[in-house]
């Protein structure tokens, strides 16, 4: 059994909460995995699932590049705290709109809530530990699925070789999250 520890909740940027800041976790800057959440009724809200073979806190600055640039979603920051998730801006929409809107689409950046556990396993561990925590959530549907901003991901276990077993924890209530699973 590989234990997948997650430590959080830390934002991406300075925040009315003072959360602390991923970048100033030093165990970020490991490898391992990572989700993000928004919090809805005093439940984290798992948004995206990533992992890093390198170097956590080096890929969320270039999460947080992405954003600056405008080449992520970003989501209405009244339906986020009524529990619905609503595209704000999309890269495909026009850059005047994200100039134009850029104030507030950062204020939604400040809401994210990040988890990571850092790992010393394989690229294909992690991978095989994020797909089958996405698709865990995609397959649950309802507000799972929902809240998940990735593609829907097929995890098929013969894909990989042999049965693995992880036990998740977390030091806060994560929406959706099991305490084990079997991979």
């Amino acid at each position: 059994m590989l234990p997948v520890n997650f430590l959080g909740p830390y934002a991406l940027l300075p925040n009315a909460e003072n959360s602390p800041l991923l970048l100033g976790e030093q165990q970020s800057w490991q490898p391992g995995i990572y989700f993000w959440t928004f919090l809805y009724n005093k439940a984290h809200r798992i948004n995206f699932i990533g992992c890093s073979p390198d170097n956590i806190a080096e890929r969320h600055n270039e999460h947080i590049q992405e954003f600056f640039d405008g080449q992520r979603k970003f989501y209405e920051l009244d339906d986020l705290n009524n529990g619905v998730l609503t595209q704000a801006y999309s890269p495909t929409d026009d850059h005047e709109k994200f100039v134009t809107n850029f104030d507030t689409l950062m204020e939604g950046v400040s809401l994210i809530r990040v988890f990571f556990s850092p790992l010393s396993e394989s690229p294909q561990t992690l991978t095989r530990i994020t797909c089958a925590l996405a698709a865990h959530l995609q397959r649950l549907g309802g507000r799972a699925a929902d809240w998940l901003d990735l593609d829907p991901v097929a995890y098929d276990p013969a894909d990989y070789p042999g049965p693995m077993t992880i036990r998740l924890g977390r030091p806060a209530f994560v929406a959706s999250l099991p305490d084990e699973m079997h991979l």
